[in-house]
């Protein structure tokens, strides 16, 4: 089956604030990526998912945040976990983390997670136990974050050409 790409372009310039790649799998053929730009060092995974510009809709527990709907796939605010009721699988928003080239489910929450600039983080709808859960699809930083150079490149590299690998470190 052929997966549907939706890619948010945020306008990212080289020269300006931070960037992180979020990539949200709603099912099996249905992912949707966002470059997001950030002025802070860090920024905590839901505040990442906050800047995305997708719908959401959160439930409050004494513990914090749960992520309950991203752009109308999962449950309400006030039912967050409508899909984890009579035994069976608990389908749910599962985090993940994309290092060293594989995807890590998240072992805390999106709320206490720091995203560093040049960050790979996801969210997979389905089967939210370590075992049954599935990881967002294989996608690089740099396919979600395409740099946009801010002048016409020359023949020979100058230092502001150069600037532009400095987001990938």
């Amino acid at each position: 089956t052929l997966a549907t790409l939706w890619t948010i372009p945020l306008g990212m310039s080289a020269q300006s604030s931070n960037q992180a790649a979020l990539v949200i799998r709603h099912g099996n053929n249905d992912v949707r990526t966002a470059c997001i730009e950030f002025d802070e060092p860090q920024i905590s995974g839901y505040e990442l998912l906050q800047k995305s510009g997708f719908d959401l809709q959160i439930g409050v527990q004494g513990l914090g945040s749960l992520v309950c709907s991203i752009a109308d796939t999962g449950c309400p605010a006030s039912d967050c976990l409508c899909q984890c009721k009579g035994g069976g699988d608990c389908v749910y928003w599962s985090y993940w983390h994309r290092l060293s080239g594989a995807w890590q489910y998240s072992q805390g929450g999106s709320s206490v997670y720091m995203v560093e600039p040049g960050a790979v983080e996801g969210w997979s709808w389905g089967p939210g136990s370590v075992n049954q859960a599935i990881a967002p699809p294989e996608i690089s930083f740099e396919e979600v974050c395409q740099i946009e150079a801010t002048h016409t490149p020359t023949s020979s590299p100058t230092a502001t050409n150069t600037q532009l690998v400095i987001v990938f470190t």
